[in-house]
């Protein structure tokens, strides 16, 4: 009986591990989301910008008046100018409906730093506010932890 509880706890504890993940209410937006653990993140003005454990990929959260898919490369221009120029897609903007949010997503290319670059955003409307979400840097590499900070995206 008592190896049945050990392997319980141990159960749950693994089935817990990913609830070690840190969940970040970004309040003018209305929203919440969850970085992966090992994930770092910190405000710099009107941006929170989030980084990963070994610093190769880094994700911006801004609120912005953009609503639309027609908008994005305009908003990268206007919003990220200083860090992303020649802002190109390198496929058309995808819209679904997650949590009672539309989320529209979009990938693509640019200069960031002098250096060709990759970038990956989504546009979360339905909020109190609207939300604009970058990921720059080895895009490829961390995919998986992008799309997953962009799944677990709520209304407060």
């Amino acid at each position: 009986m008592r190896k049945a509880h050990v392997l319980l706890l141990v159960t749950l504890s693994l089935l817990a591990a990913p609830a070690l993940a840190e969940e970040i209410i970004h309040p003018e937006s209305g929203l919440k989301f969850v970085l992966p653990r090992g994930w770092t993140y910190s405000q710099d003005g009107d941006a929170l910008i989030a980084t990963n454990l070994n610093g190769t990929v880094s994700m911006i959260f801004l609120v912005t008046d953009i609503d639309s898919s027609a908008d994005l490369l305009d908003a990268i221009s206007q919003e990220l100018g200083d860090s992303i120029q020649d802002a190109q897609l390198t496929n058309q903007p995808v819209s679904q409906q997650s949590h009672g949010l539309t989320l529209v997503h979009a990938e693509g290319i640019g200069i960031c730093g002098g250096e060709a670059c990759d970038w990956d955003l989504t546009l979360v409307t339905g909020g109190r506010k609207n939300l604009f979400m970058v990921a720059i840097g080895d895009i490829a590499t961390n995919e998986s932890a992008i799309h997953r900070v962009y799944d677990s995206i709520r209304s407060q």
